[in-house]
């Protein structure tokens, strides 16, 4: 009876652990921003930029964003290529955004999504506009779970049909951040699970 009691308080506890994994949150992956902005300023619409990324461990994320100032609302289209073909591996739909203030620098984030980076492999990762944005550009290479910024950015021409125009910056990368879901304790919802079997056999 104790181990029968045992057993289901310990898959009690593993139940409510999942619940409460920090799983349940989006969390920010790789954030290749690091302020203040060295280069940049005002791009034209229908176009586009795509910092490029070098991944050495597989990514799964759930949404991706990007940092701008749009001086009028309008529509952005999130965009990830692949190195160095720049083909198109996931192009989102048009998403409007509000207006930003004059001067101002904002997140926008994509609809949910679902996309793995690959180990080994580059990756160019941005978006495209309808409207007039400035873009600011920093220096610093940043690296984070398996992804690191190889500090190129690639020019997109268009919005409805949009196309890899050319690598337009070297020794910076646009403002993009992965965003994903962490995987459980995996590990630690399995021990668990193995114990409360042991002791009920017992």
């Amino acid at each position: 009876m104790k181990h029968s009691f045992l057993f289901y308080a310990l898959s009690a506890f593993a139940f409510a652990l999942r619940l409460t994994s920090p799983a349940s949150a989006d969390v920010i992956l790789f954030d290749s921003y690091t302020p203040p902005g060295t280069l940049g300023g005002g791009s034209s619409a229908n176009s586009g930029i795509a910092t490029e990324i070098s991944v050495t461990s597989n990514l799964a994320i759930t949404s991706l964003a990007v940092n701008n100032g749009m001086g009028s609302a309008g529509n952005l289209r999130f965009a990830i290529l692949s190195v160095p073909l720049h083909q198109f591996l996931y192009l989102s739909p048009p998403k409007a955004f509000a207006a930003d203030a004059a001067g101002e620098l904002t997140w926008k984030q994509s609809d949910p999504l679902s996309f793995t980076f690959l180990a080994g492999n580059q990756y160019a990762v941005g978006y495209l506009r309808d409207v007039d944005a400035n873009d600011f550009l920093d220096s610093v290479a940043e690296s984070s779970n398996g992804v690191t910024s190889t500090l190129k950015c690639d020019c997109l021409d268009g919005f409805a049909n949009p196309s890899f125009s050319h690598q337009c910056f070297t020794g910076v990368d646009q403002a993009i951040r992965l965003i994903g879901v962490p995987e459980p304790a995996t590990t630690t919802l399995l021990l668990l699970g193995m114990l409360g079997c042991g002791w009920r056999r017992r």
